[in-house]
């Protein structure tokens, strides 16, 4: 074998009068050291960089399903139940026409997954997307022709020049065939509200004869805004995350929940005599302090994008619904990032939340996982043949609540604590058919589906009894033992 010719050169270096210089090997040393060094902090910075929290393990939320006989808490259906409607409006969505992707091939897939039932369009937002193609009225009203989806449009009433530009959108939606039952009024300026609608109820209600209106409800301008005709009174529930930073996320993550159940006391001042819509249902969260350096991807992640979210998003459907809203919208369908039901990229690039401009394009996030959840126990149900039955237990970190329709009975289930928890169906009358429950880490940041833990029953089940993963969300199908029976 030749020698390598590199290996001479050091032999013969090593051997010189030069190598036996004490300062030249010092020096030698701490050059080599500093490269050795350089190389660390790269190769650190850049795991750093793309590292975001592991796929939740598999094995301890996968035996939390059926392994019954773990020494858990069983918690049972309460007989004195409560029931109270749930219309189908409850399923609704803020929806950007311009920047959603919500007509593309993928956009289309995902709202037929949320399956939301009611869209709440900026009427400003139609103009702007009637005005970029002359194709985009045909497209939205074909697109509501098929789906079915109701759409209403809300009204900025505070300037004359733009509501006229508003009502000219509509006017040309509906004369393309495109149908809304609703109408929101609203403004930026809550403290000359009932002087707007003075001036502009009239010609809005000439303009659209038979569409409801939907006022926005200000309590110190309550005696005027009783005297119109709405069909329902809207407000905002925005909240905030209560969370210092994602490192203190899982001591945090208590006070999320009750600072939403602070903000929905607010909705008891609403009048019992018109229904109650929560226009815009948003987390309100300031992005974290930085240090200045690239270490994190995390530095400025708080509780939005990360499973937490999905868990309090969740919590604040079940308030929302203890507080009989009859319509939630869920803030925007694509947009902010810590606020929409799927990702695009050409919303999240601008985003504070560096890890969450890495997110795929169309999967869901926190709050879309949620929306998910609670959609698909919803059902088909509407205001005519749906009925809820709010279970009550003696958990507070446990949220059950059973929903009814022509399709079948299931069970929307959140437990938002630490330790699993098993469900016992029987005394109510059920039995489990079927299951489906996502689960994660509460510090997990949601990029894709490969993010959450999804487990369903592969064959038929019917089971009594059900333990439920930590920090989890689950639809069971029920069915009940009299009908199992016959």
């Amino acid at each position: 074998m030749r020698p390598n010719p590199s290996s001479r050169f050091l032999q013969k270096f090593r051997s010189s009068a030069s190598w036996k210089n004490p300062r030249l090997q010092i020096g030698f040393a701490v050059l080599l050291l500093v490269t050795v060094g350089i190389g660390a902090w790269l190769g650190l910075n850049a795991w750093r960089e793309n590292q975001v929290p592991t796929s939740p393990p598999e094995t301890e939320e996968a035996d939390a399903i059926n392994d019954l006989q773990s020494p858990q808490v069983l918690l049972s259906f309460n007989e004195q139940a409560s029931a109270i409607e749930v219309e189908a409006k409850s399923r609704c969505v803020q929806v950007d026409l311009v920047n959603s992707g919500w007509n593309s091939e993928a956009g289309t897939k995902v709202l037929q997954a949320l399956n939301p039932t009611l869209w709440r369009v900026e009427a400003l937002n139609l103009a702007t997307y009637l005005e970029a193609d002359a194709q985009n009225l045909e497209t939205l009203v074909a697109y509501q022709n098929a789906t079915n989806t109701e759409l209403f449009f809300a009204l900025d009433i505070g300037q004359n020049e733009v509501l006229l530009k508003q009502i000219r959108a509509i006017r040309d939606f509906q004369e393309a065939g495109g149908q809304t039952a609703y109408l929101e009024l609203n403004t930026s300026l809550a403290q000359t509200y009932s002087n707007q609608l003075t001036r502009t109820f009239p010609q809005i209600t000439e303009t659209f004869p038979g569409i409801e209106l939907v006022l926005q409800w200000f309590p110190e301008q309550s005696q005027t805004l009783e005297t119109y005709p709405a069909a329902a009174y809207a407000t905002e529930l925005a909240y905030s995350s209560e969370v210092e930073s994602y490192e203190n996320l899982a001591r945090d993550y208590p006070l999320s929940l009750t600072g939403i159940e602070a903000t929905t006391e607010a909705l008891s001042e609403f009048p019992n005599d018109r229904p109650l819509w929560v226009t815009k249902y948003r987390l309100v969260e300031e992005a974290g302090a930085t240090s200045g350096t690239s270490f994190s991807p995390f530095e400025n992640l708080k509780l939005g994008g990360t499973w937490a979210q999905a868990l309090t998003t969740s919590f604040g459907y079940h308030q929302l619904l203890l507080n009989q809203a009859e319509a939630v919208c869920i803030n925007t369908l694509s947009g902010s990032p810590q606020n929409s039901l799927y990702y695009l990229a050409q919303n999240t690039a601008a985003s504070n939340y560096q890890v969450l401009n890495r997110a795929q394009d169309y999967e869901f996030s926190p709050v879309g996982q949620a929306f998910f959840m609670f959609s698909k126990a919803v059902g088909e149900a509407d205001e005519e043949n749906s009925r809820e039955f709010l279970v009550n237990n003696q958990r507070r970190d446990v949220i059950v609540w059973v929903f009814s329709d022509e399709v079948g009975t299931r069970a929307w289930v959140v437990n938002t604590g630490q330790a699993p928890v098993a469900l016992d169906v029987a005394r109510y009358g059920f039995r489990i058919t079927g299951y489906e429950t996502k689960s994660a880490p509460l510090n997990q940041v949601i990029l894709s589906r490969r993010d959450v833990l999804t487990q369903t029953n592969s064959e038929p089940i019917q089971e009594t009894q059900i333990l439920l993963a930590r920090h989890s969300i689950s639809t069971l199908s029920l069915e009940s033992v009299e009908t199992q029976n016959e």
